[in-house]
């Protein structure tokens, strides 16, 4: 449904251009391959396959945290010291923002290693679209279209076709097509393409944290001194590195 969603989407930017001319082209195919395969497919299905294993989803959220800690390593670019300071303090900050109210209960290692395996996906996945010259839109119906692909083949030849109709099956189904498969994607996609890689990942620290106080906003649940403390030390640190992380870089 992402994929239709995105056809739309792609269609009212550019009404005057066929939409078959703007997919089929083989560069702009190769790297929404590898995006699509990094972003939606193996990020996806590491991160899922982590879950099941029993490992909490705290200890999967705070794995996920180290991509802003790993982004600037793999991009090998050199940072000024205060943004440094900032990554640090905005991991430290997640770290006491999730420790303060859960457990990190279920440990396993093929838990972490699933977990690990999904973080690597999203930071590679990141830093290629950060790199490619595609078209945002191009991309991301590509992108659909290849992980659709890719799922649909999966469940056709180890699992069996199995859909229960009810209002929140409908729901979850077009919140999570057209709001985060589409818009979200859409928006992460516009992020890197205009900005910096290393400060878009920086902005994954806000995502468990802003999921925290939705949490206490909107269901009333209650958060700790701990974790009152990691919300705001996250949310300081992002907006320094935000505005500290600019000057000259070169390879390392």
């Amino acid at each position: 449904m992402a994929f239709f969603f995105c056809l739309v989407v792609l269609k009212l930017c550019n009404p005057q251009k066929e939409i078959k001319s703007q997919l089929l082209n083989k560069v702009n195919f190769i790297e929404a391959l590898k995006v699509g395969l990094l972003l939606q497919v193996f990020y996806l299905s590491f991160y899922f396959l982590s879950l099941r294993t029993g490992i909490s989803a705290a200890l999967v959220t705070l794995i996920l945290g180290i991509q802003p800690v790993l982004t600037p390593f793999l991009l090998r670019v050199k940072q000024r010291n205060i943004a440094l300071i900032s990554i640090a303090f905005g991991f430290i900050g997640l770290l006491l923002a999730i420790v303060g109210d859960i457990k990190l209960d279920g440990l396993n290692m093929a838990g972490v290693a699933f977990a690990f395996l999904a973080v690597l996906s999203i930071t590679i996945g990141s830093i290629k679209q950060g790199k490619s010259k595609s078209d945002i839109t191009n991309s991301i119906v590509l992108q659909n279209l290849i992980a659709g692909l890719v799922f649909c083949s999966i469940n056709s030849l180890f699992f069996q076709w199995e859909v229960v109709w009810t209002l929140g099956f409908w729901v979850a189904l077009i919140w999570m097509s057209l709001i985060v498969s589409t818009g979200a994607f859409i928006l992460l996609m516009f992020l890197l393409k205009t900005g910096d890689t290393s400060k878009v990942s920086n902005l994954f620290y806000c995502v468990p944290v802003l999921t925290m106080i939705l949490d206490y906003l909107l269901f009333g649940q209650t958060l700790s001194i701990v974790s009152m403390v990691g919300v705001i030390i996250v949310l300081v640190s992002v907006v320094t590195y935000q505005q500290m992380a600019h000057g000259p870089r070169k390879s390392i």
